[in-house]
């Protein structure tokens, strides 16, 4: 389970589509929407993607070092940008993005918010919160939680937007939900930690290209492989059945199926 804020899935959404946009997508929004060239649109996507192919493609990983550079790098770049930091602070339970994990409980002469399940906490975004007891009007002592949040106060333009999002998405533990597609490159966010893939189509074609790619161990591609090993089994099978063992045993012996025994002339 996974709660997402609609403001924070909405930002990061928006950094998905412009890593993703077309040369002629660049060129139509960067004239329509963005105070900026759509030469500058293109490097700045440019060096978003060089950085964050590698660190979100979760195929080709790569080594310690290389990621501490990236990281770095992306660091290094936030670290140029000139912001204006304001910061801000609110209850939970009247966070309207979090409000459905609230039941409403009336306190004299206030409502208050009582988390429906304590284990909930550990799936609130971000960790930017305090929480204590206090006495509410009733004079009853409970939890109340307050949330600790930064923003920009200036107007960004589409450099420091961007940064400011991805920055955004690292101190609140969403940016591992940013993947890029191992076979269409393709960014997306992803449903499920075990998604590696934008669509199962591609996840199909890159697996059967593995498949058809020798291997650097054996020298011999996945399928003969795959034929060498179902060969031997179908051996093993024969001698088993040979010494009288029944058709049921040997597949539970093998790992072949009675089909498959069958059709090998095994009965």
């Amino acid at each position: 389970m996974q709660i997402k804020e609609p403001a924070t899935l909405f930002m990061l959404e928006d950094l998905v589509s412009f890593l993703n946009f077309s040369r002629g997508e660049l060129r139509t929004k960067a004239k329509q929407d963005w105070v900026t060239s759509p030469v500058q649109a293109a490097r700045l996507q440019s060096e978003l993607r060089s950085v964050l192919t590698p660190l979100t493609n979760r195929k080709h990983k790569v080594t310690l070092k290389e990621a501490q550079a990236l990281i770095g790098d992306l660091v290094g770049q936030f670290s140029k940008l000139e912001f204006s930091f304001s910061w801000s602070i609110g209850r939970y339970e009247y966070d309207p993005a979090l409000r459905e994990n609230f039941r409403r409980k009336k306190t004299g002469a206030e409502t208050v918010g009582l988390l429906k399940n304590k284990s909930l906490w550990r799936l609130m975004p971000g960790a930017k919160r305090w929480t204590l007891a206090v006495v509410y009007p009733d004079g009853k002592e409970r939890e109340a939680t307050w949330r600790i949040s930064s923003y920009s106060s200036a107007v960004l333009g589409m450099r420091e937007h961007l940064y400011w999002s991805i920055f955004t998405f690292l101190e609140d533990g969403n940016l591992d939900q940013l993947r890029s597609c191992p076979e269409c490159q393709r960014f997306f966010v992803a449903d499920d930690p075990r998604q590696d893939f934008c669509i199962d189509r591609c996840r199909i074609i890159y697996n059967n290209k593995l498949r058809l790619t020798p291997s650097k161990k054996s020298g011999v591609t996945w399928f003969t492989e795959h034929r060498r090993k179902r060969k031997k089994a179908i051996e093993q099978a024969r001698e088993l059945r040979n010494n009288g063992m029944d058709l049921d045993d040997v597949a539970a012996k093998t790992g072949l199926s009675t089909r498959v025994l069958k059709q090998a002339g095994l009965t």
